[in-house]
């Protein structure tokens, strides 16, 4: 979980760097500073969540397209989601499933 953590840490950096002048000119509030830097921040931290999201939203469907787990109608080659279920508890997972998912919780803790 630590490499997700560091991974939106470095997304959040980078996003803020260099977003935060250009949505420091768009919102609302020009004339009281406080309300400026507090939409504005806001903004940031909304942007950065989308940007993992699309980031890990694409890698998981990278990782899960050539898998059983994904069904053809949601972008998959075969299978359904029926396969999810075979030998439960022990289903054998796809190769990265576990880093995706750690990714995913890495945006919760941090």
């Amino acid at each position: 979980m630590v490499p997700g953590v560091a991974f939106f840490a470095a997304i959040n950096g980078v996003v803020l760097y260099v977003a935060t002048p250009f949505i420091r000119k768009c919102v609302k509030s020009q004339d009281d500073p406080e309300l400026c830097a507090k939409y504005t921040k806001k903004s940031c931290e909304s942007l950065v969540k989308l940007t993992f999201y699309i980031i890990l939203c694409s890698w998981t469907h990278y990782i899960l397209k050539e898998t059983s787990w994904l069904p053809w109608y949601v972008g998959g080659s075969t299978g359904s989601f029926d396969a999810l279920n075979v030998n439960m508890p022990f289903t054998e997972t796809p190769l990265y499933a576990y880093e995706c998912f750690k990714m995913y919780l890495a945006l919760y803790v941090y």
